[in-house]
């Protein structure tokens, strides 16, 4: 029952259709009722394509069962009635060639469009002017115009009536729909309107980026400006760039981590293949403070800010909490101002590494690492930082178990290594090159127990005061096997007092690479009031008769003479080392003491066949006693 009816301007086939009833025959005198759909409310149909001359509603159907019937594109709800009123039936049909008359499957054609065919637009602008009613899908060019690396396939979410726009994976349209990038897991900052000339401030773009939900961003090449970022606390975060090319301009504070109350985030994250530049920068460029197991790989700095370093790395500073597990490979820092450290370890930075840390600090950078009093177990290998203003390394006090493999330690205007306070560092494999004049390699300043392996030390600029120095009662500080430029380009080669401190197999220095002792006993007790030197032969013939002939070239190291008796309250021992005769270092035993130890400063040298003895004298009311006495060498 029924019959096709098409309705419109354009012009239906043959300007009219027919009707017909049950059995076939045209329903004559029948009546057509168009109404909106779901509605009883009367809608227009007219009897020309121009629409000028309206039809009755309902229609009255002619001897033939038909009418001329234009509609407008669109669904109309018809009503069929035969001549005594009895309903025929009740559709939905459509004008024209709507895209909702026409089946797609078990959709219409204007569904199938809907879903299936997207729009092209050439801004994130013109995406929201975008009809949802139109469209559910479309494809964005760029951010701002084509090309310029933003945009990407976004689709229409009606079950969404909540999500703000947050500039890149979620955009909101004039008409409320939320249009949504269709992501895995990664995003570029350009999709959220970054742009990356090197003058536009693209916080907030880059900012949206990082605050979109998603845990790895994309930076793409180009000079990306900001004034400082929060990295959020997502694990197994990855923010990357192509390599040096992809650039972020630091226009004021650092790009770093939430603080946190207690606690360190535990982020299993990477920072890789990026490029920062901290000319213009007003806090440091890259802060770890608050976070570990991080990895920073494969990044390069163009200048420190002023007054400030490159990397900072730190645990919690409000819980007093250690960070641990961040490590760092790969990074080259260049620098023409005058900032304070490329990398900076915090007071609760611990357990991390360092790996392949290149550097020149131009002579304008204070340090090229400084570690604050507090940092502790860092592994520092294969780098070569160079040119510091002050020191190449600053070591600030309690700097406990820091290892450094294969690094070279290159010309600062003071003294290359510093460490003030700390214990437990180990150097192997390690190079201290370009000491400058009157400067010392390493430094040892109130710093306990630490062993240096398979050194070389340089000076290529005129005399350098000493390759290995001990001051303000270092000691336990010990060094072997280890090569210098030339003896000449030094002042002396080691300056060590400390006791357990020692020096030894060097070309120049011990060159057996061996610590020996002489010692004898008194034959006889010696009595009060004169002098004896004692040796090889217990005291018995005099300094000609007792001198230990040296046997390989080095240096005499310490002594040490302990007595049977104490002198006499009031009275004194005084012993000296003789060398050819000459006293080079001495010490005095006054009453209630049966023992000292002294050492020469510096360590004095000496050559095969120099003569050693060991010199005591006893005031004239001392008492007699018997010495036992050793001479320890380096040799």
């Amino acid at each position: 029952m029924g019959a096709w009816l098409s309705m419109g301007a354009p012009l239906i086939p043959l300007g009219k259709a027919q009707w017909s009833d049950a059995n076939g025959f045209p329903l004559v005198g029948g009546q057509v009722l168009f109404a909106v759909p779901g509605t009883s409310t009367p809608k227009n149909t007219w009897q020309d394509a121009a629409q000028t001359i309206l039809n009755q509603n309902p229609i009255t159907l002619d001897d033939r069962g038909e009418a001329i019937i234009f509609g407008t594109p669109g669904a109309y709800r018809q009503i069929v009635t035969d001549q005594s009123g009895n309903l025929v039936y009740d559709v939905l049909t459509y004008c024209g060639l709507d895209a909702t008359a026409v089946a797609f499957g078990d959709d219409t054609l204007a569904d199938q469009f809907k879903s299936k065919v997207g729009r092209i637009c050439d801004s994130i602008s013109e995406l929201r002017s975008l009809s949802s009613a139109v469209y559910s899908r479309a494809f964005v060019t760029g951010y701002r115009q084509p090309h310029d690396g933003g945009g990407g396939d976004y689709q229409a979410d009606p079950s969404d009536i909540t999500s703000e726009d947050n500039g890149g994976t979620v955009i909101v349209a004039a008409d409320e729909m939320r249009w949504k990038l269709q992501l895995i897991d990664t995003v570029s900052i350009k999709q959220f309107g970054a742009t990356g000339d090197g003058v536009t401030d693209d916080t907030a773009a880059i900012q949206a980026c990082l605050n979109c939900g998603l845990g790895k961003w994309v930076v793409p090449e180009g000079k990306f400006c900001h004034t400082g970022l929060t990295i959020p606390q997502i694990v197994g975060f990855c923010l990357y760039g192509t390599g040096p090319n992809s650039t972020f301009v630091q226009k004021g504070g650092a790009i770093g981590f939430p603080s946190m109350a207690e606690y360190c985030f535990d982020s299993h994250g990477t920072i890789r293949d990026l490029n920062f530049d901290g000319t213009s920068g007003t806090g440091n460029t890259l802060d770890t403070t608050f976070c570990q197991t991080l990895d920073v790989l494969n990044v390069t700095y163009n200048n420190v800010p002023t007054g400030y370093c490159s990397l900072k790395m730190d645990g919690n500073p409000t819980s007093s909490t250690y960070a641990h597990d961040v490590r760092v490979r790969n990074i080259r820092i260049y620098s023409t101002t005058a900032g304070n450290a490329g990398i900076a370890l915090g007071a609760f930075h611990s357990d991390a590494s360092i790996e392949g840390f290149q550097m020149n600090g131009g002579f304008v950078v204070n340090y090229c690492l400084i570690a604050v009093d507090g940092a502790q177990t860092t592994y520092v290998s294969d780098s070569h930082p160079y040119n510091a203003k002050i020191n190449i390394v600053l070591l600030q006090g309690n700097n406990t178990h820091f290892r450094w493999n294969d690094v070279t330690f290159d010309n600062a205007l003071q003294d290359t290594f510093y460490m003030l306070n700390s214990v437990n560092n180990q150097f192997t494999h390690c190079f201290f090159q370009s000491t400058n004049p009157g400067r010392h390699a390493i430094v040892f300043d109130g710093s306990f127990n630490n062993n240096l392996t398979n050194i070389k030390f340089e000076a290529p600029f005129g005399v350098a005061a000493a390759c290995f120095q001990e001051v303000n009662g270092s000691s336990g500080n010990k060094m072997s096997l280890f090569q210098i430029d030339d003896p000449a380009h030094w002042t002396v080669i080691a300056n060590y007092t400390g006791f357990g401190s020692w020096v030894t197999g060097c070309q120049s220095y011990g060159p057996y690479n061996a610590i020996y002792p002489y010692a004898g006993t008194a034959r006889v007790p010696q009595p009060q009031g004169g002098g004896v030197d004692y040796g090889a032969n217990g005291g018995a013939g005099g300094f000609t008769n007792e001198g230990w002939c040296v046997g390989m070239p080095g240096v005499i190291l310490m002594a040490t003479v302990f007595t049977d008796k104490t002198p006499n309250p009031g009275e004194t021992f005084t012993f000296n080392i003789r060398v050819n005769g000459v006293s080079i270092a001495g010490a005095v035993m006054s009453n209630g003491q049966f023992g000292v130890t002294f050492a020469p400063g510096p360590q004095f040298k000496v050559n095969v066949g120099d003569q050693i003895a060991f010199q005591s004298i006893f005031s004239s009311g001392s008492g007699s006693a018997s010495p036992r006495y050793v001479v320890v060498l380096i040799g």
